[in-house]
């Protein structure tokens, strides 16, 4: 959803007819729709980042021993 609203994003505002009002509204409501999934996003990216290292680690270790 978050490449669809990207996409639609970049397409409007690439599109001449879309420079007045009524486009950078459109632009704007897609932009609003597409902050919860960045959040999420991010979310999910904070929330495994701890973890990614000492994954790698403990596989390390086990593969020594």
């Amino acid at each position: 959803m978050l490449i669809l609203l990207s996409a639609g994003i970049y397409a409007m505002s690439s599109v001449e007819h879309f420079d007045n009002l009524s486009g950078k509204l459109w632009i704007a409501v897609l932009s609003v729709q597409a902050v919860p999934y960045i959040a999420t996003l991010l979310t999910l990216l904070i929330s495994i980042a701890p973890n990614y290292g000492k994954k790698s680690k403990l596989l390390a270790e086990e593969l020594d021993e």
